[in-house]
């Protein structure tokens, strides 16, 4: 699993060739995650933990990385996505809503 799991880690973060990020590298380290699942490293109780702890540093540690090194977004098709960078944010954000009432999910969060 060595191989598959370099393989995944050294490509969620960005081509050092083509200077850019996009989703195909966001999806890298879910795969990256995914695996490290399967091993057993982490069970389903982890899988909460791994999403808004692990899974957003990633991502800021990504968005500082597109900053620093001015990173294109890969593949930018202009406005046919949310977020040339990231997309899996917007898909665990919202998975967060399911059953939740926005009146509910509003006094949890504490935006109002």
């Amino acid at each position: 699993a060595l191989p598959e799991l370099s393989f995944h880690l050294l490509s969620s973060f960005g081509s050092p060739q083509r200077l850019d990020y996009g989703t195909g590298h966001e999806l890298s380290f879910l795969c990256y995650l995914v695996t490290l699942c399967r091993l057993g490293v982490f069970a389903e109780p982890d899988e909460q933990a791994l999403v808004v702890r692990v899974f957003a540093e990633y991502i800021e540690l990504c968005r500082q990385v597109q900053k620093v090194f001015r990173l294109e977004p890969a593949g930018s098709k202009g406005v046919w996505g949310l977020d040339d960078h990231q997309h899996l944010v917007y898909l665990f954000g919202a998975s967060q809503l399911v059953g939740e009432s926005c009146a509910g999910f509003l006094a949890k969060s504490r935006l109002c």
